[in-house]
């Protein structure tokens, strides 16, 4: 009976940060092929940050951007061997927040 709550539990954690992995890499794709007007759409200001520091290439702020992506997946993967309700919980919040995301850049 445990083995399957795990299962299912770990089912969700792992799809959500597949939700959470695929919003941002639709996100920085977004940023590259709109790197002409990226520093007057960007609305994150550590995105405007990053983005001023490189003098306006997107490749640094997408780099950065997918480090982030990788080690919040990692660390919510890692989350469900010791917490798995946190690990469900977390992943869900992120992933209903990046689902907001994607509805904000599709809709604008």
């Amino acid at each position: 009976m445990v083995y399957k709550k795990f299962f299912s539990r770990g089912l969700l954690v792992a799809s959500s940060a597949l939700v959470i992995a695929a919003i941002s890499v639709h996100d920085a794709a977004l940023i590259v092929l709109n790197d002409d007007v990226i520093m007057e759409a960007e609305r994150n200001p550590v995105g405007r940050w990053l983005l001023e520091l490189a003098g306006g290439h997107v490749f640094p702020f997408v780099i950065v951007k997918l480090i982030g992506t990788t080690t919040v997946c990692a660390l919510i993967l890692a989350m469900l061997r010791y917490w798995p309700r946190r690990a469900l919980t977390v992943s869900s919040a992120i992933a209903f927040f990046q689902v907001g995301l994607l509805t904000y850049l599709t809709a604008f």
